[in-house]
């Protein structure tokens, strides 16, 4: 209830903002409250299912969210089987699971059944695995398998993402294991190693010769960075990465120049064309950060700590702290599930994570239920 009433202020605001300030340009305001809109029949279908439903029907639940990852990652099966292989036939049966975009898997992407490859990190990682926590003991060995292999999998997705997470995921696992054992020091050295290997492949342009134009922008990337000091204008050269640094440093910006009010939620754009030239003197070279400035009415600022920060000012201040403390003080959340889960938060919507914090909410709901049973 206290965030749903810190949203109320900041919509009201923003509304104010775009009578007053934007003449009376009401796109920004609109654009944020259709998105939590087509979120709250979500939400309160959960909690009243969750509420009123036995146990059960919860276990069933569970077994039906298994189910559906299966089914996704048999999807990412056939993609990379298209792709590997090249055959019209397994285009064809792709066709009829899902149409669009069918662009991502000619160009070698893995999407599974989602819109964006990127996306699979926020199912991997706030719902895949937490989810084992409910899986029945007599599954949980299958559960691990199915797991190992689905991040294996999702390396195909070549989302920078996924692999920041992955990495920090598996170090903080290592080390949140307060016991100096054998597996702890395997788990470091094979990082250690996999680190190593992945220098290596950069180094001789093993990569190149894949073809791949993902794998072949990473293998850029690196080199730049290896010839030259790291620099803005020297991550500039990739639009990708240098899209989302600009949109990152333009959401801390705006609200150092704006920390009480913000820009008003929603008005990211009049931020971005405020401080796009001061933020990156590169930008009209990049041709994804000059369709933003010229052809779109609403952008969203990177993720959820720069969009609120910028768009809401101290109130989103507030908001943020409100959806981190929850898991912060979680005992039922691991911390290299909390550590990646605000990661996450730096490149992801309110649509995107609140779901996923609404879950682990009943993670909690049904351990709590299983110890009482």
């Amino acid at each position: 209830m206290k965030l749903i009433g810190l949203f109320a202020i900041v919509f009201l605001i923003s509304f104010l903002f775009s009578v007053f300030k934007y003449n009376a340009d009401f796109t920004g305001c609109l654009k944020e409250l259709n998105s939590m809109i087509t979120f709250i029949p979500y939400t309160f279908g959960m909690y009243l299912f969750y509420r009123n439903s036995s146990y059960l029907q919860k276990k069933r639940l569970i077994s039906a969210t298994v189910i559906g990852y299966i089914g996704m990652f048999s999807v990412g099966i056939l993609q990379l089987l298209t792709n590997v292989m090249g055959s019209n036939a397994l285009n064809d049966i792709w066709g009829y699971l899902i149409e669009d975009p069918r662009w991502l898997v000619e160009e070698g992407r893995l999407q599974f059944t989602l819109s964006e490859p990127s996306y699979f990190t926020y199912h991997f990682f706030c719902i895949i695995l937490p989810l084992k926590k409910l899986v029945s003991d007599n599954y949980k060995k299958m559960y691990n398998i199915f797991l190992i292999m689905y991040s294996i999998l999702g390396l195909f997705t070549f989302s920078s993402l996924y692999y920041i997470c992955l990495i920090i995921y598996i170090v903080t696992k290592i080390f949140d294991n307060k016991e100096n054992n054998i597996k702890k020091y395997l788990g470091i050295c094979t990082i250690i190693i996999c680190i190593v290997a992945v220098f290596i492949m950069l180094d001789s342009h093993l990569l190149k010769l894949t073809g791949n134009v993902y794998l072949i922008r990473f293998d850029d990337l690196y080199h730049r960075i290896a010839q030259n000091q790291f620099s803005f204008d020297n991550i500039g050269g990739d639009m990708s990465l240098s899209t989302r640094t600009t949109l990152l440093a333009i959401g801390i910006l705006g609200f150092l120049r704006h920390p009480i009010l913000g820009y008003g939620f929603g008005y990211g754009l009049e931020a971005y064309k405020d401080l796009i030239s001061t933020v990156n003197p590169w930008w009209s070279k990049n041709s994804e950060l000059m369709a933003m400035y010229s052809q779109r009415d609403y952008i969203f600022l990177g993720g959820i700590y720069t969009n609120l920060l910028c768009g809401a000012g101290i109130i989103g201040l507030i908001i943020i702290f409100y959806l981190c403390k929850d898991i912060v003080g979680s005992k039922f959340v691991n911390n290299s599930e909390k550590i990646t889960f605000f990661i996450l938060m730096l490149q992801t919507n309110l649509i995107g994570i609140i779901p996923a914090m609404i879950y682990w909410e009943y993670i909690r709901i049904i351990t709590d239920f299983n110890s009482v049973e």
